[in-house]
């Protein structure tokens, strides 16, 4: 296999070092990153978005055939299938729930779009090249050749589908875990049209988009142990001083607890407030599951950072991962947001 032989070079090299790889050849470097700057400038938009629930079923219908039996099976027709529970009706609901086709919306779009660009020979070439690059990506990680004595990833091992589309959002995936949503057991990997034909250099981010995202989603669990493993390394090659004053808790500490609002006169206000558990953080628009609790030591008193993962309340059925940090005090009074620079402030409010 590919990434076997390339693992075999790799051990060969290193037993006889060539000097001349040392110093790679970049005269043409400033040519290469034009020509990935006037590819990100291009915004070609791809193949129309198929809206209409009749006629992409029939597209849907005809493309069938037009895929090899493993992706029939663990893609085309679970999607298919799932779509004809939706209906006309969900269908049109799903769109007009998410306008901008950043949530569940883009993402039965683009499971669309992958299998129509395919069947339709849309850019055929560069989407051959870019599926075969994925899956020799993914194949590499989660092939039962490379993982001898390693139990099998949990949500399936096929490789990515392949698309192009959205060139605002540059290079994206839908993880597995994603399109498991509409009944795929595959994830979709995006790349703007414009590298279809040009800003080949960009498409060195389909390493971090497959073998980094879709393949920490194939195994359950796998985030938290890489972040273990990395943190026990670091521990024990003394680097970082600030690691020893971290502690991971499993759950929200019971400081922590109760229903917090911007005021006091904002308790009742539902849309306001927020409620924290031992392992829940719920507000009016999400109800998120506690996944860990990193605390750290402050100067004003210690920082949390909660890993979480959140359904819409809009859209229970799509979650996604999110980190909230928390800086509380002895006074009943803490700061909470996405990042330190948006931070605001929150009273604990009195219990009925």
């Amino acid at each position: 296999m590919a990434t076997k032989r390339h693992r075999g070079n790799v051990q060969l090299i290193h037993d006889q070092p060539d000097k001349s790889a040392e110093a790679p050849d970049i005269n043409h470097l400033d040519a290469c990153i034009e020509d990935v700057r006037q590819a990100a400038l291009d915004s070609d938009p791809g193949p129309e978005d198929p809206t209409d629930f009749d006629q992409l079923r029939g597209r849907l219908e005809a493309a069938r055939n037009k895929f090899p039996p493993l992706y029939r099976r663990e893609f085309v027709e679970p999607f298919i299938a799932m779509l004809d529970q939706l209906g006309p009706s969900q269908f049109t609901q799903i769109l007009v729930q998410d306008p901008t086709h950043e949530r569940a919306a883009g993402l039965m779009l683009d499971m669309s779009q992958a299998i129509l660009q395919r069947s339709d020979r849309f850019q055929i070439n560069a989407l051959n090249a870019f599926e075969e690059m994925v899956s020799d990506l993914y194949d590499g990680f989660l092939s039962a050749a490379d993982r001898k004595g390693i139990n099998r990833p949990d949500n399936r091992t096929s490789a990515p589908l392949v698309k192009f589309g959205r060139p605002d959002f540059g290079p994206y995936t839908w993880p597995v875990d994603a399109t498991e949503i509409f009944g795929a057991h595959a994830a979709v990997v995006c790349l703007p049209p414009a590298n279809a034909r040009k800003g080949l250099l960009a498409w060195s981010a389909l390493g971090h988009e497959t073998a980094g995202h879709d393949i920490l989603h194939a195994d359950n669990g796998l985030q938290d142990q890489l972040t273990e493993a990395v943190r026990t390394a670091l521990m024990e090659a003394g680097a970082g001083a600030a690691l020893a004053d971290s502690v991971r808790h499993p759950s929200v500490p019971e400081r922590l607890w109760g229903t917090w609002a911007p005021s006091a006169d904002l308790c009742t206000d539902s849309k306001s407030t927020f409620v924290v558990s031992a392992k829940g953080y719920v507000t009016s628009q999400a109800n998120c599951a506690i996944q860990w609790v990193t605390e750290t030591a402050g100067a004003d008193g210690p920082i949390y950072s909660a890993h979480m993962r959140c359904a819409s309340r809009a859209e229970p059925q799509e979650t996604t991962e999110v980190n909230q940090i928390i800086v509380s005090n002895d006074r009943g009074q803490l700061s909470a947001g996405p990042d330190f620079k948006d931070l605001k402030s929150y009273r604990l409010c009195p219990t009925n």
